[in-house]
């Protein structure tokens, strides 16, 4: 069971005070209405049933200027039902304190109804949940271009926290992005290439897997074939490789990989060249010489 309190101008149209949700009933135990106006107005109060699809008039009263009334008994709504109010003039204020409960043989668990993001033209019915402005709301009774606000026709479900920081990720040893990182035109500071271990090679394939990092030496003592793994496809990626001693031995480059002047280097037979082998959105491998037979 819970309350609602309400209080608005009951204004010269047709205005729904409360609509009761589907699974509920409710008992409108307080209803007064205030005129702070100069002027009398006269109030009708509306009942909307929900089976009969017809809205009656229960009681239309005159309230004297500066004055206010009080309804003298409940007012017992059913599941759908609505209590309307409608004024003569434009000062009255209605407020309403309203108990609803379940109703009997229905479940404690009441369906709600997921609607996406709020839109201005969509007619929303009581339980309804939309998303706006950050925030999730639920609605409280049917309406139709009303922005979700707290207040009768809408009741905040879930809001926006505050914005989140990073402090803690170095805890997370494997963070992993949802989607590209946009540095906003910022730059990434202590940043570093991940070296995997060095390694030699007398004869068969070296592969330089990616995924393990983007730099590595590797020391020829016999005639290899060296590959790639694990770059990412439809993207560009770069490589660096401490060539050690190819020169001294054949060394198979990877099938249609492209070189500067269209011509393979020739590696330093005892000593290191630094290479940086990159590739391109469309898979093509180009290999650069850095430097050779550094020391």
């Amino acid at each position: 069971m819970s309350f609602t309190n309400n209080a608005e101008v009951i204004g010269s149209s047709d205005n729904t005070f409360h609509t009761v949700a589907t699974g509920y009933e409710a008992s409108v135990h307080a209803l007064l209405i205030d005129n702070p106006s100069g002027s009398p107005e006269t109030i009708t109060i509306k009942i909307k049933n929900n089976v009969s699809g017809t809205t009656v008039n229960s009681m239309v009263i005159a309230v004297a200027a500066n004055s206010s009334y009080t309804y003298p008994r409940p007012i017992n709504l059913a599941q759908q039902d609505e209590l309307i109010l409608v004024s003569t003039g434009t000062a009255a204020i209605g407020t309403t304190s309203i108990y609803t409960q379940l109703m009997s043989g229905v479940p404690s668990a009441i369906t709600l109804s997921a609607k996406g993001a709020w839109a201005s033209g969509t007619t929303y019915s009581a339980l309804d949940i939309v998303s706006y402005s950050g925030g999730s709301w639920i609605a409280l009774r049917e309406s139709v271009g009303v922005t979700p606000v707290a207040g009768a026709d809408w009741a905040i479900n879930a809001s926006q926290g505050a914005a989140g920081t990073l402090s803690h990720v170095v805890d997370d040893t494997t963070p992993q992005l949802g989607g590209n990182l946009d540095a906003n035109g910022k730059t990434f500071d202590t940043s570093s290439y991940r070296q995997i271990a060095d390694a030699s090679i007398a004869s068969g394939t070296h592969t330089f897997a990616y995924a393990s990092g983007d730099m590595q030496q590797l020391t020829a003592t016999g005639s290899c074939t060296i590959a790639f793994s694990g770059m990412p496809t439809g993207k560009a990626a770069a490589f660096i490789v401490d060539a050690i001693n190819w020169g001294a031995h054949t060394i198979t480059l990877p099938s249609g990989m492209l070189f500067d002047a269209a011509t393979a280097p020739t590696f330093t037979a005892a000593g290191t060249d630094k290479l940086a082998i990159l590739k391109d959105k469309d898979e093509v491998f180009s290999m650069f010489i850095i430097g050779q037979a550094i020391a």
